[in-house]
């Protein structure tokens, strides 16, 4: 967020790097999951938002900011107050206005809108062009989806990466839930981190049950082949087909 300086740490860009709060200047700056910076940040930020200055990693002189900050989460901050875990004074500062957001189990109605929205998203990202067959969308319109829009742009990223043909119909929902082993109701008890890393993980078992190599992998579906390896090692991933 507050960028850094030539030299202020080992493999530090020689230039030192803008933060977003440099590249938002005199614009809106979106913070999504606020809930989970530390203290430390909260605390630098609270200082941007009342005097509209920071310091960068490693400088030696205050910067000055004047941007919009619009800041999200799904975390009780009320309650992350009382348990000293977020600062009050930052908690009245960034709910002026707040709007909350239902979850999908209470908006059935936008789940196709958004779905369709998501796999043109998805479809033009992996240069796919997968469709879904009418009754993957009834299913979707009744599923609970604990983890909202993250899990529905979760699901339907790895459905389109792990299906071969190019309608993708029920019996591949029913599959991927299956295969995956998706914590629909513990779900709750995960950061997103961690819902997060535990959908890379069945996806890339998931790539290495259809395809023999990285290299494989990487061009059928545009990943970068660096990426991919470091997440094998990021997860301690020993495959047998791997090479």
């Amino acid at each position: 967020m507050f960028g850094y300086e030539a030299g202020s740490f080992t493999g530090a860009q020689k230039n030192g790097k803008l933060g977003l709060l440099d590249q938002a200047s005199e614009g809106t700056l979106f913070l999504d999951e606020i809930g989970d910076l530390s203290l430390a940040n909260q605390a630098k930020l609270l200082k941007v938002m009342q005097e509209k200055k920071y310091m960068a990693v490693g400088g030696l002189k205050e910067k000055t900011s004047n941007v919009r900050i619009i800041a999200a989460t799904n975390r009780d901050l009320k309650e992350m107050v009382r348990q000293e875990k977020f600062r009050e004074d930052l908690f009245y500062r960034i709910n002026v206005f707040p709007i909350h957001i239902p979850p999908l189990r209470e908006r059935r109605e936008d789940i196709v809108s958004l779905t369709r929205f998501l796999l043109r998203r998805k479809n033009e990202e992996y240069g796919m062009n997968k469709s879904l067959a009418g009754e993957v969308y009834r299913a979707f319109y009744s599923m609970p989806w604990p983890g909202n829009v993250r899990e529905l742009e979760n699901f339907i990223e790895c459905l389109i990466l792990t299906t071969d043909e190019d309608e993708i119909h029920l019996n591949d929902v029913k599959l991927l839930r299956s295969d995956r082993d998706i914590p629909s109701v513990s779900i709750r008890d995960l950061s997103y981190d961690e819902m997060m890393e535990e959908f890379e993980i069945n996806l890339i078992k998931n790539l290495f049950e259809k395809h023999e190599t990285v290299k494989e992998i990487s061009q059928n579906y545009h990943i970068n082949e660096s990426t991919l390896r470091k997440k094998l090692k990021k997860y301690g991933l020993t495959l047998p087909k791997l090479k």
